[in-house]
């Protein structure tokens, strides 16, 4: 946590009593709608995205001040 603009989220999934096939769904986007604006303005504009098996990013910048961030996923299954 030595980087306040850098996060990570690490999940892991075990049954329980559980014998039978779960489905999970895993996503990303750049569709924020900034709450202080006005007529629910969208706050960011992608500039680049792409999804692949087992990864997916979107890079998106603020309309405003075109500050750029990039957000990821990867995912394995065993």
């Amino acid at each position: 946590m030595a980087d306040g603009e850098v996060g990570a989220i690490k999940y892991s999934i075990k049954p329980i009593n559980f014998s039978g096939k779960a489905k999970i769904t895993l996503s990303i986007d750049a569709d924020v709608v900034n709450k202080d604006s006005n007529y629910d303005e969208k706050f960011w504009d992608r500039v680049y995205e792409e999804a692949q098996m087992g990864w997916a990013i979107v890079n998106a910048q603020t309309k405003k001040t075109q500050f750029q961030v990039c957000t990821g996923i990867e995912y394995g299954l065993n």
